[in-house]
């Protein structure tokens, strides 16, 4: 290749990162603006303010400079009076606007992040299930936090810093130039020299700003994940481990924020040399033009107050920049929590609404492949008509397929290729919330939050309710004991967390939860897995008694097959696939798949 092709090669190349880079930023600011729109007036107050402050800052010198030439040449006492009075009520508005303006600007940064964030929060539970398949809860967590942060500084810290370090810049300049043209000439040629040693200085703390960053998650994290498995802990006796672990990760940490904070000393040598020499030059040049009368000593201090906020507005550009561009890449994250993801498959929804809702399912030549994993065929031509008011129970080995059909059902998942229809409409026409509504299901695993257990158990609840719906869904799934007083002093108002409940105690709830929204369509995913022998039949006659009322569709999925004999069709699922259905007499009588697991547990309960 030659040198010709591989310049224009690096040409194009250079073209498209840029061009990446300017679609990125677009799509950052068409999804962000319509979220900032609301904030626009806090924004441009913030910014109005700031630079005001600017501006305030730029006249102070002329006041400094006016009183030491009335104090050095014309000795006027009345003039000096008047501008002493004149400075007073400046430094007075000045230090009233600087206060109003950081209390503005706190307020506004506050009140800015605070509603970025319940947005955000919004758009992210809005997001379907499949995307947090892709992106891990504390990847999403993180984002949510550090990367509006960020995006906040965007929008007003470190966008307002650049317009006030551009414009402090502009106008230092602009003043010196008037004062002197020639000592303006003299710092115009040492600033590029000072950039060079801030950037050499900032550079040489970016090299070591990697390993800082893993360092301080490590140093957080660490604790997190001993405390949140400390019965892990606890059993193996890993306490010092843990601790000696924590120990180490603080000492390398103590080391990076040394490297981190320090810089070599050739170049805090050379900024110092560079610094003083300049002072020192410019103040002899300056003090020659006061002696010659090409300028009064009034001028020349206001010359070095205005080219001490130049060197400094200057120097500052490049960080500010890099910070504005560190915000910039970091609030691109939030493009994660933000886009639909680009795997989905799913159709806009109808938000389609009905008077009731029958139970009526059917499953036409449904296939999935969850979008992580997009190689991996779940489900296969799933074909499935289920009667309102019908019990079936879902059964087959682990992974073939049962809950992942449970997820479809309730449109928390799109299939990859053929449809399910409720009521004769499509899943993914109705309104998810009205469809959720009247569905329950209970997870293999009970999921109860951090809250009481009254709002845990009504948590399904869209509106107002009584204790007696209360009540009836404790009885039905044999919840009870939460009213025993003695074990139990605060009852419903149970604060759980600080209140320790056994796996049969924490499912009851859970199936409790399900129950009180009197769902048409109900799914048990291992309702009774972690129940004992008692609360087990006490459930499972509830359920009996839900499917001999005939009044809504039940969906069971079991391992233990006992529980499922009487319902009205038996599913066997196997490796993604249906390979049998019926009742089960219809199905033993078969000699097949289903036989075969159930004499499998049968015969496993006979060597107990």
């Amino acid at each position: 290749m030659t040198s010709e092709s591989q310049a224009k090669g690096k040409k194009q190349s250079l073209y498209l990162r840029a061009k990446l880079k300017v679609q990125k930023l677009i799509k950052l600011f068409t999804i962000i603006i319509p979220i900032i729109k609301p904030y626009f007036s806090v924004m441009i107050i913030s910014y109005a303010v700031s630079l005001l402050q600017t501006c305030l800052a730029w006249y102070s010198p002329i006041y400094t400079g006016g009183i030491i030439d009335i104090v050095t040449r014309s000795k006027d006492s009345s003039h000096l009076w008047d501008l002493l009075r004149d400075m007073l009520i400046f430094n007075v508005i000045s230090q009233q606007v600087t206060r109003i303006g950081s209390k503005t600007n706190t307020n506004s940064r506050e009140a800015f992040n605070r509603n970025l964030k319940a947005e955000i929060y919004r758009k992210l539970l809005d997001r379907k299930l499949e995307f947090f398949d892709e992106i891990p809860p504390e990847e999403a967590e993180n984002i949510l936090m550090n990367g509006i942060e960020y995006l906040t500084g965007l929008c007003l810290d470190d966008t307002k810093a650049i317009l006030q370090t551009i414009l402090g810049t502009f106008t230092s300049f602009y003043s010196m130039y008037l004062i002197s043209p020639e000592l303006a000439k003299i710092v115009m040629v040492t600033t590029p020299i000072k950039f060079v040693l801030e950037s050499f200085s900032e550079r040489y703390g970016s090299e070591i700003s990697e390993k800082r960053r893993n360092l301080l998650s490590a140093f957080w994290s660490l604790p997190r994940q001993a405390i949140e498995n400390i019965l892990l802990v606890k059993c193996f006796s890993t306490e010092e481990k843990e601790h000696k672990k924590y120990i180490e990760v603080q000492e390398q940490l103590k080391e990076a924020d040394a490297e981190y904070h320090g810089e070599p000393w050739y170049v805090d040598l050379a900024k110092t040399l560079v610094n003083e020499v300049f002072t020192f030059f410019l103040i002899f040049r300056g003090g020659q033009m006061v002696l010659n009368d090409k300028m009064t000593a009034g001028d020349l201090s206001m010359f070095n107050m205005y080219a001490t906020t130049f060197s400094s507005t200057a120097n500052y550009i490049h960080a500010d920049f890099k910070q504005l561009y560190k915000s910039y890449q970091s609030s691109l994250e939030i493009l994660k929590l933000l886009e639909v993801s680009s795997k989905a498959q799913s159709q806009p929804a109808q938000n389609l609404t009905k008077p009731n809702l029958t139970g009526t399912i059917s499953i036409n030549n449904v296939s999935f492949c969850y979008p992580s994993k997009p190689e991996v065929e779940v489900l296969t031509d799933i074909n499935l008509k289920i009667n309102a008011g019908e019990a079936i129970a879902f059964v087959g080995v682990s992974g073939s397929g049962k809950t992942t059909l449970s997820y479809l059902l309730q449109n928390l998942y799109t299939p990859t290729q053929g449809k399910i229809f409720i009521d004769g409409e499509d899943a993914r026409d109705y309104d998810i919330p009205w469809l959720h509504h009247h569905m329950g299901y209970v997870s293999q695993e009970p999921v109860l939050l951090p809250r009481t257990i009254e709002e845990n158990v009504t948590y399904g609840l869209a509106g107002e309710y009584t204790p007696e719906q209360i009540d009836k869904a404790l009885t039905l799934s044999n919840s009870r004991f939460i009213l025993n007083k003695e074990k139990f002093p605060d009852g419903l108002a149970t604060k759980l967390g600080k209140t320790k409940l056994s796996g049969g105690q924490k499912q009851r709830l859970a199936i409790a939860r399900a129950f009180i929204k009197d769902p048409k369509i109900l799914i048990l995913d291992e309702p009774t897995s972690a129940l004992d022998g008692e609360s087990e039949s006490k459930v499972q006659k509830a359920i009996d008694d839900l499917i001999a009322l005939g009044d809504r569709t039940v969906i069971v999925i079991a391992h233990r097959l006992s529980t499922i004999i009487n319902c009205h069709k038996i599913v066997v699922f196997d490796e993604g696939k249906i390979v049998e259905q019926g009742t089960h007499k219809e199905l033993f009588a078969k000699d097949g798949a289903y036989k075969k697991l159930f004499e499998f547990q049968i015969n496993n309960m006979k060597n107990l």
